[in-house]
């Protein structure tokens, strides 16, 4: 019995690290959903954290601790249980919040976030969250503040963390172009995806070859079907007869004209009764066009 043995079927949790009461500019990394033994599912959002201010914070359990701002350089993560009370508004504030949305000077994009999709029942920022959960991280790279503070839970009398999301003034900070492309994410969001967020089939290995092989002479395409009646060696024809299968309906061609053709046989032709075969006298029969 070796001591890492059962190893391979331990369960992994990705709680990661909670940040310190702070105020904080922070990068997403990447969105994703997992179940805790202990916490039920939950969305985990990975952060990076771009800018650290200390922010003063009272102990809740009045033992007098003391707690430093998270620094700049040290991976940060939110941890919100889908099982607990107003989850799903607190994941709004936070896709409000990436996308820099704020609800009294953007009513119009909030309300075209909260809308379903065209034909669909499902509202916009749900499958925006089922995207950027999905190996696509729609929101992957986008920037948002944050700031964080310590309270003690009712039930258990633990410390939790309490992110209050907020987006950034990318003005102010003279970064605009950081800014969210809300327009672009949107179109994205209302067209599903794969969980994986795999390319489009045409994208897949070599492209289609285009136009004719080099070589193929004009015309190039499949050949019109030749009339196939024989089912064993074919027998000797006479110069001057009808060609095989003579009398029977020749194979269809390629394609077919838009309407029946009209023909007229050239001076001193023949035509066979049928009017699908004509010659000049003495030479081979040829298939009316």
């Amino acid at each position: 019995m070796g001591i890492f043995d059962g190893l391979g079927k331990a369960e992994t949790f990705e709680k990661g690290n909670y940040l310190n009461p702070g105020y904080y500019v922070v990068k997403v990394e990447r969105c994703l959903l997992k179940k805790s033994r202990e916490s039920g599912l939950g969305l985990i959002v990975e952060l990076d954290i771009l800018q650290s201010t200390f922010r003063p914070q009272v102990d809740p359990k009045n033992q007098n601790r003391t707690w430093q701002n998270t620094p700049v350089g040290i991976p940060g993560t939110w941890w919100q249980s889908m099982e607990a009370d107003g989850a799903l508004n607190s994941v709004k504030g936070f896709v409000r919040s990436v996308l820099g949305l704020r609800l009294g000077t953007h009513p119009a994009e909030c309300a075209e976030l909260d809308a379903p999709i065209p034909g669909t029942s499902t509202a916009l920022v749900e499958n925006m969250m089922t995207l950027a959960t999905s190996d696509l991280n729609l929101l992957g790279g986008l920037l948002v503040s944050v700031e964080c503070y310590m309270i003690e839970t009712q039930k258990r009398k633990q410390d939790f963390t309490v992110y209050n999301w907020s987006p950034l003034d990318f003005v102010a900070l003279g970064i605009q172009s950081a800014a969210p492309n809300v327009r672009a994410l949107f179109d994205r969001a209302r067209t599903p995806a794969s969980p994986w967020g795999a390319p489009a089939a045409s994208s897949w290995g070599s492209p289609p070859p285009q136009g004719p092989p080099p070589g193929t002479p004009a015309g190039w395409g499949p050949p019109p079907t030749a009339p196939q009646f024989r089912t064993g060696p074919a027998a000797p024809q006479p110069a001057w007869g009808p060609p095989p299968g003579y009398g029977q309906p020749p194979a269809p061609p390629w394609s077919q004209p838009a309407g029946p053709p009209v023909w007229t046989p050239p001076p001193g032709a023949e035509v066979s009764p049928d009017r699908r075969w004509w010659r000049y006298p003495g030479q081979q029969w040829q298939q009316v066009p």
